[in-house]
């Protein structure tokens, strides 16, 4: 019997952000299959791990000919995840980073909701299936509405901008993918305004099953140069992982009111995160301003009146 859902882990250079991932699917989604893929990862101790992991999962390590400052090759390795998936006759794909993990077990009830989700929205290529933080909760209350399923929430069409339409991360429908966009281009916002183009709507699960760690360490164009260590350093970024639910809380999940939006910050804990009340996920300058420290609020002082005087340049 094939597998519902195959996983794609994407992962370079952070081992052991990686182990966590793994070891969070071995838990909470050990009967779907795995695969690696690395974006040519240059850490040794990273290096090991992918050695280790080998012995148990596939990994691959395709030569990315596409790259951005931001995130690498990651697009790149997205469009061959999504053509292997085809050529093995999957149907579903879920993908992950290495910076994130599953915080509960997957049931029989998160496949019947991800399949009715995709029978009664066709214009929908991919199901994010991760919590939404507190800063979006206004955007999400005042344009979102629920789709026909009851599951996710899709925002109104006058109101999607900016990578509303698509996410690097969540289940994928393999040949609607293909069918409904082809590839993926390099970046989140790019692929987000072909998918705004053609009608493709980004739903957000109501019944999430995994998240992005909290103030992560993180590389931009793969590389960590000194003062983006320094910024993540101020900002308290680290290895943070997250605490599984209970089944308890799973329950809740399910048989809560399905408007009341499910936020990381309400739902979600990590014993080392050095803050719980307000979760970055994107590393770099994000984690230094999520801490609300003098620094952070320095930064963006400082990043304004830069941002200021670019605008007044282009005038």
């Amino acid at each position: 019997m094939t597998a519902p859902i195959s996983i794609f882990v994407f992962s370079f250079n952070r081992g052991i952000f990686l182990e966590n991932c793994l070891s969070s699917i071995e838990l909470c989604a050990s009967d779907l299959p795995v695969t690696i893929i690395d974006d040519g990862s240059t850490d040794p101790d990273t290096i090991k791990t992918l050695s280790r992991l080998s012995q148990k999962y596939e990994v691959i390590l395709p030569k990315a000919k596409e790259s951005e400052a931001k995130t690498g090759g990651l697009y790149a390795n997205m469009n061959h995840a999504l053509k292997m998936a085809h050529s093995n006759g999957i149907s579903r794909a879920l993908f992950i980073q290495d910076d994130m993990q599953f915080v509960r077990k997957i049931t029989h009830e998160d496949f019947n909701v991800i399949n009715r989700f995709f029978q009664l929205n066709e214009n929908c290529i991919q199901f994010q299936t991760c919590f939404r933080r507190l800063d979006v909760k206004r955007k999400l209350e005042t344009s979102c509405y629920t789709d026909k399923s009851n599951s996710a929430l899709l925002i109104k069409d006058d109101m999607q901008k900016g990578k509303d339409n698509f996410s690097a991360t969540g289940v994928f429908d393999v040949d609607r993918s293909l069918n409904l966009l082809g590839s993926f281009v390099v970046g989140e916002g790019a692929n987000s305004s072909l998918c705004r183009e053609r009608g493709i709507k980004k739903p957000y699960s109501l019944f999430p099953f995994m998240n992005w760690l909290p103030y992560p360490t993180s590389h931009r164009g793969k590389v960590r140069k000194l003062s983006h260590r320094l910024i993540e350093y101020l900002g308290g970024s680290g290895f943070h992982p997250i605490t599984y639910m209970s089944d308890a809380e799973i329950d809740y999940l399910f048989s809560r009111d399905p408007l009341s939006i499910p936020l990381a910050e309400e739902w979600l804990f990590s014993k080392s995160s050095p803050r719980h009340d307000l979760w970055s996920t994107a590393g770099g300058e994000y984690n230094l301003v999520a801490r609300g420290s003098i620094a952070g609020r320095f930064f963006v002082f400082i990043k304004s009146l830069v941002q200021l005087k670019k605008g007044k340049t282009n005038e």
